[in-house]
């Protein structure tokens, strides 16, 4: 789709992805509405730049997939369960449950995704 949207002659290609996004927002805020409410200011403004950086990490993926080779860029994408459990350790403490066996499976799921992506490559 990324391939598609960066050739300026299908401009139906670059509308896809924020009409889908727009739909799918508009779809959860619908559900929370009915659900709970619609969410708080404060509640939005402590969430937002979460979504942010969500939506414009996956936007690097893309571009990584895009210009760079699959058998690089998997590996290193399989590093955000390291990476998600390190920061939760340094970041949130012992607030959460982060014990040897958190770090341990973070670990062997990065060194399987690391052994996959080099024998693929």
């Amino acid at each position: 789709m990324i391939a598609m949207a960066s050739s300026s002659s299908n401009l139906l290609a670059m509308k896809i992805p924020p009409v889908t996004a727009a739909t799918m927002l508009a779809g959860m805020l619908v559900t929370t509405a009915a659900a709970r409410g619609l969410p708080s200011r404060r509640e939005v403004r402590s969430l937002a730049p979460a979504g942010l950086l969500f939506g414009f990490s996956y936007i690097c993926l893309f571009e990584a997939y895009f210009h760079g080779r699959v058998s690089v860029v998997s590996p290193l994408i399989a590093t955000e369960s390291l990476w998600g459990v390190g920061l939760s350790a340094l970041l949130i403490g012992r607030s959460e449950a982060i014990g040897w066996r958190v770090v341990l499976g973070a670990i062997a799921i990065v060194g399987g995704s690391i052994a996959i992506g080099l024998a693929a490559g």
